[in-house]
């Protein structure tokens, strides 16, 4: 349980209210013991997932923290030079969670890019 409150305290720069955070810790501890060791134990050749990310065509989205210390925003900044139809949106004060952290512009985003990506 503290590993798990101390995991999800770490994705937000922006706390959540008491309510949403304890809903949050509730979800976190649903995650079976399984998934938690895939993940711990996660790793993939560098040369394929560059390889990959080259061979993205579709639009992409990156909505990225810049306080984000789960995945360090340099990782997005390589995904994006990776592939030539991502773009970036860096909220400067947000970890993890910027779409919990700054709801309203991350819908508002997410929302004006599906209309332009299937417009």
């Amino acid at each position: 349980i503290a590993a798990t409150v101390a995991f999800f305290d770490r994705c937000f720069v922006v706390k959540p209210g008491k309510a949403d955070f304890r809903a949050g810790i509730a979800y976190n501890m649903l995650v079976p013991p399984y998934v938690r060791l895939a993940i711990a134990g996660w790793k993939t050749d560098p040369a394929e997932t560059v390889a990959k990310l080259r061979n993205v065509r579709v639009p992409v989205l990156i909505s990225q923290g810049r306080k984000d210390t789960i995945v360090l925003p340099n990782a997005a900044e390589t995904a994006a030079a990776l592939m030539k139809s991502a773009r970036i949106s860096w909220y400067d004060q947000c970890g993890h969670s910027p779409f919990s952290e700054d709801a309203p512009r991350f819908n508002r985003e997410l929302a004006a890019f599906v209309r332009e990506a299937t417009g």
